[in-house]
């Protein structure tokens, strides 16, 4: 009996499984919910194609004996990707937060969140690339908590317009006490 999804949402959307047969299931239901689904089977190659295809003499990558790949192949490779840590990680201070965007003048903010919802922590870092560009950053937070409790890292990019979060990743984590 085939799963039915009510068509009420549209938009596109970006599968990244190395499981071809997770992968294709997963988007044949994305695709009869109404999104427009694209495939990947690393994440890692749409950052790499992404990264390399910002210089203008690198239109294309190949991986493996693959196909050739551009940008148009990971259209929605979202500005701000977290590559760590991961949705459910145990987490304790200080704090590496890694990944890649694309944010204006390279800027990518982390704020930590406690299980009520407080902001615990905060910093800012670099890119190495942005404003146009994508590039890797790592930020490095610290803050103290009494309990191990639920909570959430949220990394984001300030809007020059109106200093607004904007573009934000939320990841929620396990935090850890101080001293573990």
């Amino acid at each position: 009996m085939a799963a039915v999804y009510p068509r009420m949402v549209e938009g596109r959307v970006l599968v990244v499984e190395d499981d071809v047969s997770i992968r294709e299931v997963t988007a044949l239901g994305l695709r009869s919910a109404g999104f427009r689904v694209d495939t990947a089977a690393d994440g890692r190659q749409a950052l790499v194609t992404w990264t390399l295809t910002q210089f203008p003499t690198v239109r294309q990558v190949r991986f493996s004996g693959g196909a050739p790949v551009g940008r148009a192949d990971y259209p929605l490779l979202a500005p701000i990707v977290v590559t760590g840590p991961s949705v459910g990680d145990r987490v304790t201070a200080p704090l590496t937060v890694t990944g890649t965007a694309d944010a204006f003048e390279a800027t990518v903010s982390v704020r930590v969140l406690d299980a009520d919802g407080r902001q615990v922590a905060a910093a800012f870092g670099a890119a190495s690339c942005g404003s146009g560009c994508r590039g890797a950053y790592r930020v490095v937070v610290t803050w103290r908590t009494a309990r191990e409790q639920h909570g959430t890292i949220e990394v984001y990019e300030v809007s020059a317009r109106d200093g607004a979060r904007i573009n934000a990743v939320i990841v929620p984590v396990l935090l850890g006490p101080h001293g573990s």
